[in-house]
This record gives structure tokens, C-alpha cells and sequence, in this order.
């Protein structure tokens, strides 16, 4: 039995209702772990660093609260700056209290929190595969459990931080795809260069989204393919397309059934290399990071993980 227990809450996450909803959530956890300590994050990335120091200090079960972005730190921080673990034993938790909260919606789990709390009490852990990103411009590392894309993918979310976008629309869970149409017909479809272990090429691309679960956006199906136990990542690729082209597939995204088009791709792989003729932001689980060239690889089975 796990006795040493501490929580992590994202109080801003599905912006700021998990703050109102934390009364509620810790009267839950309380129902099954009794006493544990909590920790408010204050700023982005500091959840990373918080882990990493909590399980250094022994702790053996961490306990997240929020959102993509709030899992996504979290897996981070459970690495060290040299990319070892920083123990191997300790299990990572997550209750999923965000905007979108895709990699959560995929595994289908349960938006009550009594029973998201009870499933980490009852189930037994399972161990994750994660996506390894190293920007060549700067050596920086950065893990993913959802999805990482480049193209029009990052330019929907650089909109959504936009200061005409930080009010009522961030709100909705709907946000993604009123971005999304705002950018569509003044964005340019751009030249990617990919190398996987098995293909080599070079075309324009609308959106180059990699996978290790399948959904992303807010409940879009970008990688029906894909799964977090096999090994493998899956590169989605959506080819150049006008705008009224991809107005009309969009049902694609939301019912499983984006491969059936013939401009759009799935190519597993475990590494990668990613460059363009500019510079492309990348958007990695739901927040913007660095630019290509960078490299990805698959860790398999990197991280234990209760959700």
C-alpha cells in the first residue's frame, strides 16, 4: 500500500474551473487515500520541476490535476535532466480536469471525479510509451503522451494564445475548432522533410501530427491508428488541401475515419527527423515549444501511469 502520496493541481487549468471544482476533488481523494499533501502550481513548467524534486524526496505515488498540458509536465518531470528516471518505482496519477483533456478522453476516462479518483485507487498501472522530441537548435529534450504537431496544428494554438482569444472562446471546449476555421484560409501549406527508419520524403504539408494516442483538439481523431502500448508512434500526415476541401472532411476528424482520405497518410515509426526550409513551430500536447529541425523517437514503455 502506497503511504507516501502528494497531489499536483493546474488551479488554471479549463481556465480556472478546476480551482472551483478543488473542494469537491480533495473531498474525493480524502474518501480514498485519507491524508496527502497538494501543491498549486503557479506558472508553466513548474509542475516538472515539482515532480522531479517530490520524487527525489520519496514520494511514490503523484497525483495530477488539470489538463493536457498539466499531464504532459508531469510525465516530464518524472525524468532527470539526463533523461534517466528519477525512480523508477514511483507511479504517476492523473485526474483529468482540463478544456480539452484529450489523452484522457481517449482512454475514456470518466469527467466524475469519485470515479476517476476510485479507478486510481482500484486499478493496477499500466506502463505508457512516450514520444522523445531533441530540438537541434538548442539539445533540449522534451517527452510527449499525446500528440505533437507541426503546421497548422501549432498556428491554431499560437491563435488561441493570441490576446483576441484569451476571453470567453478559451472557455469552450469547442475553441479549437473556431481557431482552426480563423486560420484556415490565410494559411499556407509548407514544405516538410521527414526520415523515419523506413521512409525518406519530402512534400507540403497542411499538418504533421505525431501520435502516441489518437486524439487531439478537442476530441479530433487525428491517429485512429495509434496506441501507447505498441512501440511505435504514428506521423499523421494531412497533405495540401484548399480550405473548402478541408471544411468538407472535417466530419473525417471526429468520427474516426481521416485515413480513408487520399490525401492523408499514417506512417508508424520509432525515430525520425524533422526539418523544413523555415521554421515550423511545434505544439507538443497542447502547448507551443521550439521549431524545427528536431528529432523523435519512441521510449517504449517509458513512464507507469494510473488514469
Amino acid at each position: 500500500m502506497m503511504n507516501k502520496i502528494h497531489v499536483i493541481v493546474n488551479p488554471v487549468s479549463a481556465s480556472g474551473k478546476t480551482f472551483q471544482r478543488w473542494k469537491t476533488i480533495k473531498e474525493a481523494i480524502k474518501a480514498y487515500f485519507h491524508e496527502c499533501k497538494y501543491v498549486f502550481t503557479e506558472r508553466p513548467l513548474q509542475a516538472t520541476a515539482i515532480v522531479r524534486e517530490l520524487l527525489q524526496s520519496g514520494y511514490e505515488m503523484i497525483i495530477g490535476i488539470g489538463g493536457d498540458g498539466t499531464l504532459n509536465e508531469i510525465c516530464n518531470g518524472y525524468f532527470r535532466q539526463d533523461n534517466s528516471p528519477v525512480n523508477q518505482e514511483a507511479i504517476i496519477a492523473f485526474i483529468p480536469s482540463g478544456t480539452g483533456s484529450d489523452f484522457s478522453r481517449a482512454q475514456k476516462v470518466p469527467r466524475d471525479f469519485i470515479k476517476s479518483i476510485k479507478r486510481i485507487k482500484e486499478l493496477p498501472y499500466r506502463r505508457f510509451d512516450l514520444g522523445k522530441i531533441i530540438f537541434q537548435k538548442t539539445g533540449n529534450v522534451r517527452y510527449f503522451i499525446n500528440v505533437a504537431d507541426c503546421g497548422l496544428g501549432a498556428e491554431v494554438i499560437k491563435t488561441l494564445n493570441s490576446s483576441s482569444y484569451a476571453g470567453k472562446i478559451k472557455k469552450k471546449r469547442s475553441s479549437y475548432l473556431a481557431a482552426l476555421f480563423k486560420k484556415l484560409f490565410s494559411y499556407k501549406s509548407k514544405k516538410l522533410t521527414v526520415k523515419t527508419e523506413n521512409e525518406h520524403f519530402e512534400e507540403k504539408i497542411l499538418i504533421a501530427a505525431i501520435a502516441n494516442s489518437t486524439t487531439f483538439g478537442g476530441g479530433m481523431i487525428i491517429a485512429p491508428d495509434a496506441d501507447f502500448e505498441d512501440g511505435l508512434l504514428n506521423l499523421t500526415l494531412i497533405q495540401e488541401m484548399s480550405a473548402l476541401e478541408i471544411i468538407k472532411n472535417i466530419p473525417l476528424l471526429y468520427n474516426g475515419k481521416i485515413l480513408k482520405h487520399r490525401k492523408i497518410k499514417s506512417i508508424p515509426f520509432k525515430n525520425a527527423f524533422f526539418d523544413s526550409d523555415e521554421e515550423l513551430a511545434l505544439e507538443i500536447d497542447g502547448e507551443l515549444s521550439e521549431t524545427t529541425p528536431f528529432k523523435v523517437e519512441v521510449v517504449p514503455r517509458a513512464i507507469p501511469i494510473k488514469i
